[in-house]
């Protein structure tokens, strides 16, 4: 899996993660609504992104 993310890629995760600040530390979560929907393939992109915001 070594595609990059694409802007629309984020764009699109912003709105299926919900993104809170503890402390400086990022934490996220599948919003509820999506959770469900996420396959393997989803979920390593959203490791990478993970990475990317804590970068």
């Amino acid at each position: 899996f070594q595609k990059p993310l694409h802007v629309s890629e984020l764009y699109t995760m912003k709105h299926v993660i919900d993104i809170q600040d503890y402390g400086g530390n990022r934490v996220a979560r599948l919003l509820p609504t999506f959770r469900l929907r996420f396959d393997e393939n989803n979920i390593q992109v959203i490791s990478r992104f993970l990475s990317f915001i804590n970068s």
